[in-house]
């Protein structure tokens, strides 16, 4: 997946407490998904301007990011896909991620780690065992619907700048122009996985649109069609391409002088990917509520969004 986006204005995630001052806190202990207002503050790195065309992500940006990996009987891990990390120990990734080509689960996620081949950016990198998966109990391998699952990590994680948990997007409309994929995916068809995580903007597109390049004569798993639970978003010249799956597809939202990523959709599958074909998501708000009963099911005391509209500004 190779970068398209505008000039930005870096934005980093305050959340470590002693980096910063006392207001610009994050509390140590959540108890609700509907926080975000509290928990995100815009910051100007200065000099943090990136170009048009080239870039990774920059440090901070995504510190909701999470690297979903195998670990091979040699201690060599294979990162296969990308997760989200929504509360201190669950990442919410696609359902289809659960279990590689062999049926094997993954067993750790890796957060605050840019390039995942490298340790030149290790500083900040924090890795976690995977205790529990839950998938969605309407999903089926093979089968592209219901494509989203929960992951839970040994311990929570230690919150940072670099490591914090994203929000999500929990109306059923989806009313902006851009949104932004990221990943360590291949950066074309046949290419090999980045290790440096990228990021791509994406148009939305309407399903009927998009049913003309998918349906169920060309696609195996998509019997009945999309789905008003599938979000379809594509470039012209960019794209999520194998490895991407489970990744986010965000926004982010500023409202009063606060800057917060939402997460609105979970990378599913697509089509060869480098060909201007649109890619498929999994929207959140459908399952906003499997979300919060699964994990206070399991133990956290978590509670949902209470109020389903927040300001659309996007700030780019």
């Amino acid at each position: 997946m190779l970068v398209a986006l505008r000039w930005l204005i870096a934005v980093v995630v305050l959340c470590e407490a002693r980096h910063w001052d006392a207001d610009r806190m994050l509390p140590n202990e959540r108890n609700s998904l509907d926080d975000c207002r509290s928990r995100f503050h815009e910051l100007i790195a200065a000099g943090a301007a990136a170009p048009a065309y080239g870039k990774p992500a920059l440090i901070k940006e995504f510190a909701h990011m999470g690297a979903i990996g195998w670990t091979q009987t040699d201690g060599k891990v294979l990162w296969h896909c990308g997760g989200t990390l929504i509360w201190m120990d669950y990442v919410l990734t696609a359902a289809h991620c659960i279990v590689d080509h062999r049926d094997v689960r993954p067993d750790i996620v890796r957060f605050g780690d840019l390039n995942l081949e490298t340790d030149d950016d290790d500083e900040y990198a924090q890795q976690y065992k995977i205790i529990q998966i839950f998938r969605h109990p309407l999903h089926r391998f093979g089968v592209k619907y219901h494509d989203i699952a929960l992951l839970k990590l040994e311990s929570s994680v230690r919150l940072h700048d670099t490591v914090c948990p994203a929000c999500l997007w929990v109306n059923d409309e989806i009313r902006f122009k851009e949104l932004v994929a990221t990943g360590w995916g291949s950066t074309g068809q046949f290419e090999e996985r980045t290790p440096s995580l990228l990021k791509v903007s994406l148009k939305p597109i309407a399903n009927s649109k998009c049913e003309t390049f998918y349906y169920s004569e060309l696609v195996r798993g998509l019997k009945t069609g999309l789905h008003e639970n599938h979000l379809c978003a594509v470039d012209e010249k960019m794209d999520t391409c194998e490895g991407d799956s489970g990744g986010p597809l965000q926004v982010k939202l500023q409202h009063h002088r606060s800057l917060t990523p939402f997460v609105v959709a979970v990378t599913s599958f697509g089509l060869p990917c480098g060909l201007s074909n649109p890619g498929v998501y999994t929207k959140i708000a459908p399952y906003h509520d499997w979300i919060v009963s699964t994990m206070r099911q399991n133990g956290a005391a978590v509670q949902g969004f209470q109020h389903r509209l927040f300001p659309t500004r996007k700030v780019l």
